[in-house]
């Protein structure tokens, strides 16, 4: 899935054949449809707003985005949010856990007071419940959850 986001979330799938578009499953629920080029993401009952165009709308456990953020991705995860002088990056915030600063282009997920493993450039670094990342996986998005990883078979570019 070359210059796509695959996101698993209980074992939940990417659905194929949604050309450049995100596609986040969280506990069976999927991307809706006839939302051309926009990210669509619904967990606890929360929906993306429609007159948003270009932008990205998440609502997990009433975290939603910040208005007036143009084309920035805000991700509400327990009720926190994306920071406003984060431009042009992606902040996720998990329990509270904070993106490191200085890390130019790269994402840093927190989960549970995990952090980031330095100097991973271009990678992605998923911690949960003190799982790591194992290196070594160029380009690659692991993901776990209870240490559970997420299948190393998903190539990803991502800012």
């Amino acid at each position: 899935m070359k210059g796509k986001k695959a996101f698993d979330f209980g074992e939940s799938r990417r659905k194929s054949g949604m050309k450049g578009k995100s596609a986040f499953d969280s506990n069976g629920i999927g991307w809706t449809s006839g939302m051309k080029g926009k990210s669509a993401f619904d967990s606890s009952g929360s929906g993306r707003r429609s007159e948003m165009k270009g932008k990205s709308a998440f609502g997990l456990s009433g975290g939603g985005r910040m208005c007036g953020m143009k084309s920035k991705s805000a991700f509400g995860l327990s009720g926190i949010g994306r920071t406003s002088e984060m431009k042009g990056k992606s902040a996720f915030d998990f329990v509270e856990s904070r993106r490191k600063s200085g890390m130019k282009g790269k994402s840093a997920f927190d989960s549970s007071g995990s952090r980031r493993t330095g100097r991973m450039k271009g990678k992605k670094a998923f911690d949960s419940s003190g799982s790591r990342r194992t290196g070594s996986m160029k380009g690659k998005n692991a993901f776990d959850f209870g240490g559970r990883a997420q299948r190393q078979s998903h190539k990803l570019s991502w800012s």
